[in-house]
């Protein structure tokens, strides 16, 4: 019996040693690798196309990026519909900074792209020093240098080049894999496709002069709010801006400097709030905003936060400094079941007269009294047109 076994167990060493020479084990091993590569870009890329908004994408990117390897550089451009400001996002280590790439070397290397590439070729990883010649001398000088960029993406939609990806060396140094290439290209690829469903979603629910969401996305997303607030017992503020006097302004230094004011106070708005509270351009010279999880206390101290930041800004016009302010009217929103949107903002606009009429360049916050929302329930909405 043991000389039996002892027989068995060399014929399966043998049989072992046998495959180890022919190859066939180390095929087996890389198709376990090629399987389980397979199986995280379909994950992946199952979770990308998901997502709608352009910021969730490019943090998920870096999110799988961070897992897998780390560029020292990465940076994405792209040039949204019906806007003419180039986007930007750049990374280093993945950690995100305030960096700015010259929009002219967007404009040369999308130029080189809509020349010699097609749609099919989206999101194509191409090494950049192959393209770096044929580049202005300039433009690689004061801005490529700074990048050093080992891989360049495009990018391409119906209408040619839309976006620029570039990607560096990794932090360690240590070269890229033939798999993290192709989990590059594949990924990129699916990206060309959902950013630019993202960007033309984003374009139709944004106002295209300030960048801000538009008044019927605003009460779309008071909508989910109050679904929320219902039930979860949860509370939210609205806020109505109105610049002060605008149209004396408009009258004094012209249309062009009125909209750079809207501009201005929209991106005043961006760098103020946070990145879920709900900011639109609701009229010509009025904005709203949503905010979430807050009581009648935080949202007077974000409105006159937001009040502040605007009267610091300064616009100039031929050096000369112009300035303005606004008049804020807002409301805090407890859990009440049949309240609706035109309601709430209503009521806003309420406490938005009552600032323009004591003085302007305040804030005041109204909450929903028990008579308010006593003539809610009953539909009884005559106190929403009283001054």
């Amino acid at each position: 019996m043991e000389e039996s076994n002892y027989e068995s167990t060399m014929n399966i060493l043998t049989q072992f040693q046998n495959l180890q020479q022919s190859g066939m084990l180390s095929s087996v091993e890389n198709l376990k690798k090629e399987n389980t590569d397979l199986i995280r870009i379909v994950n992946d890329i199952s979770h990308l196309i998901s997502l709608t908004q352009v910021d969730s994408m490019i943090d998920f990117l870096c999110s799988r990026f961070l897992e897998y390897f780390i560029p020292d550089k990465l940076v994405f451009l792209f040039q949204p519909p019906r806007k003419k400001h180039l986007r930007q996002y750049v990374y280093r280590r993945l950690v995100k900074t305030d960096e700015n790439i010259s929009t002219d070397c967007f404009s040369y290397i999308k130029e080189y792209f809509d020349q010699n590439l097609t749609q099919e070729q989206s999101g194509d990883v191409h090494l950049f020093s192959e393209i770096k010649d044929k580049l202005p001398q300039e433009i690689v000088d004061e801005t490529i240098t700074d990048i050093n960029p080992l891989f360049v993406i495009p990018l391409i939609a119906i209408g040619g080049t839309y976006g620029i990806v570039f990607i560096t060396n990794k932090i360690n140094d240590s070269e890229y894999t033939d798999s993290q290439i192709s989990y590059i290209s594949r990924i990129f690829s699916i990206l060309s496709i959902t950013m630019q469903n993202g960007l033309h979603y984003e374009s139709s629910i944004t106002d295209a002069k300030t960048g801000l969401y538009t008044n019927d996305f605003f009460f779309q997303r008071l909508n989910s709010a109050l679904s929320s607030i219902k039930r979860y017992n949860q509370s939210a503020g609205v806020l109505i801006l109105d610049i002060d006097f605008f149209k004396k302004f408009n009258d004094t230094w012209g249309h062009l400097l009125g909209d750079k004011v809207l501009i201005s106070i929209a991106n005043t708005l961006k760098k103020t709030l946070r990145n879920e509270d709900c900011i639109a351009r609701f009229g010509g010279e009025e904005f709203s905003v949503l905010l979430s999880q807050c009581t009648q206390d935080s949202v007077f101290k974000v409105a006159e936060r937001i009040r502040k930041a605007i009267e610091k800004m300064v616009i100039y016009e031929n050096n000369t400094p112009l300035k303005v302010t606004v008049s804020i009217g807002g409301v805090i929103i407890d859990h009440h079941e049949f309240l609706e949107p035109r309601q709430i903002f209503k009521k806003a606009d309420q406490a938005l007269y009552y600032s323009k009429e004591h003085g302007r360049n305040q804030s005041t916050i109204f909450k929903l009294g028990l008579l308010d929302l006593a003539k809610m329930r009953n539909n009884d909405f005559d106190f929403l047109e009283e001054e």
